[in-house]
């Protein structure tokens, strides 16, 4: 009997060293649409590492992404695996009427709501690293440079290396070479400070963004030859990436999730809401931002309306019907009118009783007056719309020991919460997705 326990006791310790020993690296590519990634050949891209990765590994035809589909919130789901309404990122930027934070946007992890994969991986023991991956300021992060506002001067650089763990910053720059405010802030920057982290942390969570090609798609519109050269120049940054993984010794041990936020729609027109607030008479007057019935929470394609008083249905009513005088002429752009009923059903936009989802070739823009249509300007590119056409759909693959080169079913967004973490072996009980990988 005692050879049967010693067995058993053998097995246990193997199995749990194998799942101490688990890495998972997760890199997003904002704005990476799904097709892209399939068609990459026909499209003429030379992206090796991710055709390698797509072709010899576990590839989803796309997923669903949030409502609105802009960056904070997809990531956010993607590490709760719950909808923005749930986690309590309900976009990129605060709502904020009266310009009280000045602009800020939801950086801050003491915003989430909900548990993420990177507190399950600390609860397990594991440790975590992560490169300007959005809403990370002040997380449960050993390694964290975190995503933070654009640099506008020195200020902005003492401010980076401050809110980054404690020394890593300075650690990367002595490394990588030293940083400067006005120096390009580019994606080759941001995987030469993810793989130093990886040579030297080994971390079992590395959370990686990267964000040139979201740029690039914004200024010159998704599949425009700016954006093609972005992705590009970010597989060769992959391809760094895998080279300190290599380096790193870590390779048998590692998975990757390679996948994207949102898709993309190309935009010439754009809708301005607050204008039209304006001439209804419900936005706030000049010079007087405290006093308003209604207010805009815009994201990219789509825009939430607030009222300031609940009980002010008079001001909602004139909104409401106004915007269903817009939606019955394609001239306006307005694709979907959400109620505050159908918003709870989405779980989107929870402090607002309504929202509108533009139509392809029309962005939200931030005109205060004037006219409601005008020219998108230098913007060629949006997400941010009702999720659902296969252009706006996410990119997802798993690659690493042990996963077969196969199709996995269309998925949701928050499924990647859980095939992470069951690929991570940790428990994150309350995400709502599926592990796609046993679909």
């Amino acid at each position: 009997m005692w050879k049967n326990l010693l067995a058993t006791a053998l097995l246990s310790t193997a199995l749990f060293a194998q799942t101490a020993d688990r890495r998972v690296i997760v890199i997003s590519v904002d704005g990476l649409k799904a097709e892209t990634l399939r068609d990459s050949a026909k499209l003429g891209l030379k992206i090796p590492n991710l055709a390698e990765m797509r072709d010899k590994g576990a590839v989803s035809a796309g997923l669903t992404g949030v409502f609105p589909t802009v960056t904070y919130p997809s990531h956010t789901t993607m590490m709760t695996g719950v909808q923005p309404a749930e986690h309590g990122i309900l976009g990129n930027n605060l709502f904020d009427p009266e310009s009280r934070t000045h602009g800020a946007w939801y950086w801050f992890s003491e915003l989430i709501k909900k548990p993420t994969l990177w507190d399950a991986a600390k609860s397990a023991g594991k440790t975590v690293g992560a490169v300007a991956w959005p809403v990370t300021v002040g997380a449960r992060i050993d390694y964290n440079i975190p995503e933070y506002a654009v640099f506008h001067g020195e200020d902005s650089l003492l401010l980076q290396r401050s809110i980054s763990t404690p020394g890593l910053y300075e650690e990367c720059e002595k490394a990588l070479g030293k940083n400067t405010w006005d120096a390009p802030q580019t994606d080759a920057l941001r995987a030469a400070q993810a793989a130093y982290i990886l040579r030297t942390r080994k971390p079992h969570l590395m959370l990686i963004h990267l964000i040139d090609l979201d740029h690039e798609e914004h200024g010159f519109g998704p599949g425009s030859p700016e954006a093609h050269h972005a992705l590009e120049e970010i597989d060769k940054a992959i391809g760094s990436i895998r080279a300190a993984v290599r380096e790193a010794g870590i390779e048998s041990s590692t998975h990757w999730v390679i996948l994207s936020d949102h898709g993309f729609w190309p935009v010439s027109q754009a809708f301005q809401p607050q204008a039209f607030l304006s001439s209804l008479g419900l936005a706030a007057p000049e010079g007087k931002p405290a006093e308003w019935r209604v207010a805009t929470h815009a994201n990219g394609g789509s825009v939430a309306f607030v009222v300031k008083d609940p009980k002010d249905t008079e001001a909602q009513q004139i909104v409401m019907k106004a915007l269903a005088t817009l939606q019955a002429n394609e001239r306006w752009g307005v694709e979907h009118v959400l109620d505050k009923t159908q918003l709870a059903e989405r779980k989107s936009y929870s402090h607002a009783f309504a929202a509108v989802s533009m139509r392809r070739g029309f962005t939200v823009g931030s005109n205060r007056s004037g006219a409601w249509i005008t020219s998108s300007g230098a913007t060629r590119g949006m997400h941010g719309f009702v999720p659902g056409p296969a252009e706006l759909d996410c990119t997802f693959l798993v690659y690493g020991p042990g996963i077969a080169a196969r199709a996995l079913p269309h998925g949701n967004l928050a499924d990647v919460a859980t095939t992470t973490s069951v690929l991570l072996g940790v428990s994150l009980p309350e995400s709502k997705g599926q592990d796609l990988l046993k679909q």
